[in-house]
């Protein structure tokens, strides 16, 4: 994993085309937040969107304390946070589907979370299905693989090669 790390932070360099889509998105969106979780879903072909994936990446997210628990409509925060303590999260999704972003999107914003966070839900492209050899589809992967290498945290694809580079620039377990 260092060895990948090192050599990939040495060797992997973006051309000034996606370096500048990476910096656009970055200080646009993910660098004012307080802390930044990167959640790349891998799903294949016209695989249907899975609630069940839904459901496994925010049980993840919120058991490994990643991401915050949300309440139900009326319900009083569980813990009482004064806006001045409050933290704020930026998720950034990569997936090929919207519908994963959209629906943490969502949930986020549809309803407080128990600790009284911001969170911010962030999906830079979705183009649906992979292009293989078409230039602006590369282009766009290398900057979602390099802006989730700038995350704090990392949840994965555990059959995702996109994924793994990612985790190994970032120099992180996910």
């Amino acid at each position: 994993d260092a060895v990948f790390h090192h050599l990939g932070r040495y060797l992997f360099h973006p051309t000034n085309h996606v370096w500048g889509l990476v910096t656009r998105y970055y200080d646009a969106y993910l660098a004012t937040a307080q802390q930044r979780v990167g959640i790349q879903v891998r799903v294949f072909g016209a695989q249907p969107e899975s609630p069940k994936l839904l459901d496994q990446i925010t049980t993840c997210t919120q058991k490994e304390k990643l991401l915050p628990e949300v309440i139900a409509a009326g319900e009083p925060p569980v813990v009482d946070v004064a806006p001045a303590n409050s933290k704020s999260k930026a998720v950034l999704v990569t997936s090929l589907k919207s519908w994963y972003y959209e629906k943490m999107k969502s949930m986020y914003w549809e309803h407080a979370t128990a600790t009284g966070e911001a969170v911010s839900v962030h999906q830079p492209s979705h183009e649906e299905y992979q292009r293989f050899g078409a230039r602006s589809h590369d282009g766009k992967a290398w900057a979602e693989i390099y802006l989730l290498s700038l995350s704090d945290a990392l949840v994965t694809s555990g059959w995702s090669t996109f994924g793994y580079v990612a985790q190994g620039l970032a120099g992180l377990t996910p």
